[in-house]
């Protein structure tokens, strides 16, 4: 009887280890959002990096702020007036309720 407390034990040790295994997939996942962060913010890499753990509630907020403000300044020097023109209309036309979003490009 002894015997089989210390088996029951080392499969309590096993479950452990299992559970181990499943915070280091965490930490890998947690590798993996890095990377993407290191694609879309080289400017700000070691400041959010350092917060990233408090900031992840407002991640995509910030995200979707810069992403526009680089979309405008992107659209004016790359495409010609008309062509902005044209894919505004082009864009009305598919869903109207899109105006104000639009607009804002």
């Amino acid at each position: 009887m002894e015997r089989e407390g210390g088996k029951m034990e080392r499969e309590g040790g096993k479950m452990e280890r299992e559970g181990g295994k499943m915070e280091r997939e965490g930490g890998k996942m947690e590798r993996e959002g890095g990377k993407m962060e290191r694609g879309r913010q080289d400017g700000e890499r070691g400041r959010q990096d350092g917060e990233r753990g408090r900031q992840d509630g407002e991640r995509g907020r910030q995200d979707g702020e810069r992403g526009r403000q680089d979309g405008r300044g992107g659209i004016k020097e790359q495409l010609h007036p008309e062509a902005i023109h044209i894919l505004t209309i082009s864009l009305l036309s598919l869903c109207p309720r899109i105006h104000i979003k639009v607009k804002k490009l």
